[in-house]
């Protein structure tokens, strides 16, 4: 079965189409200001089948999950070159790999087995697999549960799981041993992403977006959208001395803005057709976002939301990934449909980096 039609028949697409150490395994330079002064702006690189979530690591490579074409192809996590998008060796994982998370301070890579609702832990240290962990197929009201978004809170090492389901869950699980920490059952957890400062986990979905305590493990507060209730929060990201999120709405191709203090609902920006994936940089004090159906990134100031440049590119935009030091924007290009622009019969799909000027 192809995968894009599999995770139609979940309704997962959707929610998906859309986070210091020492040195890393095959480590290379980063990239500093003086570095990038020579690079391109925008570099496209064609990968594998089936490309989903991007991570990047302090002074290493970045890391792509590849989930293949056909449910039962292998997974892949593919480990890229941040400065000449060269793919070293495959990595083989455990099951189909969709999300992605990294704790930078340890080194592991967190990949996401959506369709068999799995975790794994890759060693960047070692090039292995650490180890993995199964998680339930049902939520409380016994509705089909599949694990989407993941972050890492690298204070307490901490692993959240954000898993799509009528009744929503978000599992707590130790970014070390895997062990499951808690599980908190919480509607609308679609998007997810990680307060640093508040020591708050928030989620996004239909119409709101929940508070849990990271503390407790408990769900603390819900902020229904007044303006629009049909709104999709379908990514989200932080900008947490700022006290704002950021939310990707999927619906009306929006970029919200959010009081993480009040709920507020800050400012509204059109974004792009289908606004997928958001991203902030706190260093350069930018936000972008993924514009799916506009095959857009676009990149808007921080301080007063305005749009500073919109970048085309080959592909339709998936997920965003910032390098930890600000200059790079990774971006993950799902394959145009059969007769448009871009399409590739042997359907690989492909990266890109943008280098933030």
């Amino acid at each position: 079965m192809n995968t894009i039609k599999h995770f139609m028949a979940f309704g997962i697409l959707s929610a998906w189409l859309v986070g210091c150490a020492g040195d890393f395994h095959h480590a290379q330079p980063s990239a500093s200001p003086e570095s990038t002064e020579a690079l391109p702006t925008v570099i496209e690189t064609v990968l594998e089948a089936g490309l989903y979530e991007i991570v990047s690591t302090y002074r290493g490579p970045i890391y792509v999950s590849a989930a293949g074409k056909e449910r039962d192809d292998a997974g892949k996590l593919l480990e890229i070159d941040p400065i000449r998008l060269q793919q070293t060796q495959p990595i083989a994982t455990p099951k189909q790999a969709f999300g992605l998370a990294i704790n930078r301070k340890t080194g592991i890579v967190y990949i996401g087995h959506t369709v068999d609702n799995m975790i794994s832990a890759f060693d960047t240290h070692t090039g292995q697999i650490q180890g993995s962990v199964q998680l339930v197929r049902e939520d409380e009201r016994g509705g089909l549960v599949r694990p989407r978004q993941i972050v890492v809170a690298e204070d307490t090492n901490t692993v959240y799981v954000g898993g799509v389901s009528p009744s929503g869950i978000v599992w707590a699980i130790d970014g070390k041993t895997l062990a499951i920490r808690d599980v908190i059952h919480v509607r609308n957890s679609i998007g997810l992403a990680y307060d640093a400062e508040k020591k708050r986990v928030y989620t996004g979905g239909n119409g709101a977006w929940n508070v849990i305590d990271a503390s407790k493990g408990k769900w603390i507060d819900r902020f229904h959208i007044k303006d629009k209730s049909e709104r999709f929060l379908i990514n989200l990201a932080v900008d947490s001395k700022g006290q704002r999120l950021f939310a990707a709405d999927y619906k009306y191709g929006d970029l919200l803005v959010f009081s993480t203090e009040t709920g507020q609902l800050l400012k509204v920006v059109p974004s792009g057709k289908n606004t997928l994936d958001v991203a902030y940089n706190p260093l350069r004090n930018e936000i972008y976002t993924s514009n799916r159906s506009s095959g857009t990134v676009s990149i808007f100031d921080g301080n007063d939301y305005t749009l500073k440049k919109e970048v085309p590119l080959g592909g339709i935009p998936n997920s965003l990934d910032i390098s930890p030091d600000g200059n790079l924007l990774f971006v993950s290009l799902k394959m145009p449909a059969q007769g448009s622009r871009g399409y590739r019969e042997d359907e690989k799909e492909s990266i890109a980096r943008i280098v933030l000027r």
